[in-house]
């Protein structure tokens, strides 16, 4: 054979190889990104010539799983776990959520009851999705005769496009969506959600236009419903912690500058969707305000003589779960309630459900079925008069874009099959009861026992009124929930130097211990300072940052005496110790540079405030002006764990943990009568599951560590929220996501002492 024909084969060979491993690896890169899109089309660029390689399937696999594409997920994980059982040690729950996507229910719970059999500390998230299967399973198998028409490309788009309201007359269409032209504005995130109208033309929809320049502000707003006159729109404003706001046509056509309903909103609690009866005299909205059976509830107001709105009244158990409900919608009749909710039992995420109210009270929510739900996010759901066309949002693989909107054509008045199992109590300690049952694509399945650990975390449900200046990812959109309003900051408290006295008299204080972990706290006498001779090192070679202001109570502002504590986070030592002017609250600490350090700020019957330095060995020198706000201990009060650390995807505590732990430890041993919950968080990228999953395994990890110190597990529970609390937007990685991905303490009960 030619040499030069040898030669050149050759070196095509190694060319290829060269191109494969170069789309391998923009493939991967994307893949760490969560840039699943480009993943997927690099990994099927090289899938070709390596079609055996496990852990290529799996990753294709799962990037399938994080797209609206979940169908095609389930043969590359399949293969990935013939060829290698351990490829992943998740590979069970994943391939049960690709199947479970693809329907193929009696396969999905094999692998979910494999899952629980090894990690029996998440039975409460299996069950739920065993339950999904069950429901699942019984709902496709009796579908709803209906017709599904999504409204087309003139009204949905490549973006979010969801909460459809139709006029009475059924001539205007109002909806939310975040789509956008601007380039920069979509790779950045900062195409915001603004409100659309559009007006019948024949059996057509004119071109989508923004509602009102009135309405639609530089953030977030996103509509909610709209009076029986239409002349009055109900939106979600990003104000407090996310509010209702209102407003109404004038005679000229044009729209008034909103504002916030009267006797509706709570402060620093989520206001969302909102609807009026037909008569005008009952609102529903949905609020996460204290008092409520779980997350979102729905409450009902009555309009007095006087035309204000009374005290808004929780719609009850019935209704209302652990989980969240929202999106209400009261049917002209007055009696029939349309609303979402991943609380009661569902096909996977958020579905439609309906209750009638008879006889003074509101009978067992109902699913509306198969195929007006899905796996996927459902919800805004809306009815005519005649209760023969519905309106609603949905993420679909059909779909044009993201979430779209659709319209229901019901052959007869829709009469779903009430689910006989009991909903699944998304924050419940007890076990749940899953039967076993076969189907043709699985052996029988071994029950595995429940293992009573730990609460199951919040399945995210998009909030009507509340959306999130990034839409939903994957699972399902958030488009009414937006981020709230970020917190006053809560300056770090760092090392070092006692606080400037208001008098000549000094602050006295006694000697403490300089191992983290460690303090004296009885009748709150004030510790003695102590400073580390590194501190003073870093002072004279002027590498340090300067924190001082006061310490105050976040309710009255009074100033407060309270100790604050500096300590390296990688040595577990403790950096500084002092105590904040009793009189004034002022304080004023060095922390040195190059080291991460945690200080943390107690005082007894408060819940520590904690703030997290990581600073390079030679920044420049800065003083920050701030003050340190302590929260009561009170129930439903939280703080921020800002010393806990996980790495990326992980639920296994760092070593720099520990010293806020053990603070946490201290602070129960001093407070025998609380009861607190730790919840974890992350941010709204990747998958909805899985997020929901890691923050529990996370809180799971804090509990544990805390038991393990001799804390009364009773004292203790856990709960994975995902992506569903967001503090702040998620638009960008400083400011908004590396913020919602946190670890909280919260306040849940204080137990009256005997005697």
């Amino acid at each position: 054979m030619d040499k030069r024909f040898i030669s050149a084969f050759f070196l095509v060979l190694v060319s290829l190889a060269g191109y494969g491993q170069d789309s391998m690896d923009k493939g991967d890169k994307a893949y760490n990104k969560k840039d699943y899109q480009e993943a997927i089309k690099n990994y099927l660029s090289v899938i070709q010539g390596q079609p055996d390689n496990p852990e290529l399937n799996f990753k294709l696999g799962m990037s399938y799983l994080y797209t609206l594409t979940k169908s095609k997920a389930a043969p590359y994980l399949e293969k990935a776990y013939k060829l290698k059982p351990e490829v992943d040690p998740d590979i069970d729950y994943h391939l049960g959520m690709a199947y479970q996507n693809n329907h193929q229910f009696g396969l999905a719970r094999k692998h979910f009851e494999e899952f629980k059999r090894k990690n029996k500390k998440l039975a409460d998230i299996v069950n739920e999705k065993l339950q999904q299967c069950i429901i699942g399973d019984s709902l496709v198998k009796r579908p709803v005769p209906v017709t599904i028409t999504n409204f087309g490309p003139k009204i949905n788009s490549d973006f979010h496009d969801y909460s459809p309201i139709i006029s009475a007359d059924g001539n205007t269409l109002i909806f939310t969506s975040n789509r956008s032209t601007d380039a920069y504005k979509i790779k950045s995130s900062t195409n915001f959600e603004d409100i659309y109208i559009s007006h019948r033309e024949g059996s057509d929809w004119s071109e989508p236009e923004k509602i009102s320049s009135n309405i639609n502000i530089k953030y977030n707003d996103a509509a909610a419903s709209l009076s029986p006159d239409g002349k009055t729109l109900f939106l979600y404003y990003e104000a407090g912690a996310g509010d209702i706001y209102f407003s109404t046509l004038g005679e000229n056509g044009k729209w008034s500058k909103p504002d916030p309903l009267k006797g509706v909103n709570m402060p620093t609690f989520w206001e969302t969707s909102a609807c009026v009866s037909a008569d005008g005299k009952k609102l529903f909205f949905s609020s996460n305000r204290p008092g409520g059976r779980g997350e979102l509830d729905i409450y009902m107001c009555t309009l007095d003589a006087k035309g204000n709105w009374g005290k808004p009244v929780n719609l009850g158990k019935r209704i209302n779960t652990a989980g969240n409900e929202d999106s209400p919608y009261i049917h002209p009749d007055g009696v029939t309630l349309y609303f979402s909710s991943d609380g009661h039992p569902s096909l996977g995420g958020t579905d439609i459900f309906k209750s009638v109210y008879k006889d003074g009270q509101w009978s067992r929510p109902v699913n509306l079925g198969y195929p007006i739900n899905s796996i996927e996010y459902d919800g805004f759901f809306t009815m005519s008069a005649d209760k023969k066309t519905g309106y609603f949002s949905a993420m679909r693989v059909e779909g044009f874009g993201e979430a779209d909107l659709y319209k229901i054509e019901f052959k007869d008045e829709p009469k779903p099959k009430v689910i006989e199992e009991d909903p699944v109590i998304l924050a419940s300690n007890e076990p749940i009861s899953i039967p076993s049952t076969q189907t043709a694509d699985t052996p029988p399945v071994t029950q595995q026992p429940v293992v009573k650990e730990e609460p199951k975390p919040v399945v995210e449900q998009p909030k009507v009124e509340q959306p999130k200046a990034e839409p939903p990812k994957v699972e399902q959109p958030v488009v009414t929930e937006t981020p709230k309003t970020q917190p006053p900051v809560e300056t770090p408290v760092v090392v070092a130097e006692a606080p400037q006295p208001e008098s000549t008299t000094p602050v006295p204080m006694t000697a403490p211990s300089n191992k983290a972990g460690t303090r004296n706290t009885q009748n709150e006498e004030p510790m003695q300072q102590y400073v580390d001779p590194i501190v003073q090192v870093s002072k004279d070679n002027n590498v340090v940052t300067v924190l001082k202001g006061k310490v105050i109570d976040e309710s009255t502002a009074a100033p407060l005496a309270a100790v604050i504590t500096l300590v390296d986070n990688t040595t577990n030592k403790i950096i500084t110790r002092m105590n904040s002017n009793p009189a004034t609250g002022n304080f004023e600490l060095v922390i040195p540079h190059g080291g991460n350090y945690g200080v943390s700020t107690d005082k007894d019957g408060y819940l520590f405030n904690s703030i997290n330095f990581n600073l390079p060995a030679f920044a420049e020198y800065q003083e920050i002006d701030t003050h340190i706000i302590m929260v009561r201990a009170e129930i439903g009060k939280k703080a921020v764990l800002k010393n806990v650390f996980f790495d990326v995807g992980k639920s296994e505590l760092k070593q720099e943990s520990v010293s806020e732990l053990e603070l946490i430890k201290l602070m129960l041993i001093d407070n025998e009568a609380l009861k607190v919950q730790i919840n974890g968080h992350t941010d709204n990228t990747g998958n909805s599951e899985t997020n929901k999953s890691l923050s529990l395994k996370r809180a799971q990890a804090v509990v544990d560590y805390l038991i393990g110190k001799g804390i009364d597990s009773n004292r203790l529970s856990a709960k994975g929220f995902g992506s569903e609390r967001p503090l702040v937007s998620n638009d960008d990685e400083q400011e908004g996501r590396a913020i919602n991905r946190r670890t909280e303490i919260e306040v849940i009960d204080v137990v009256k002492q005997q005697g």
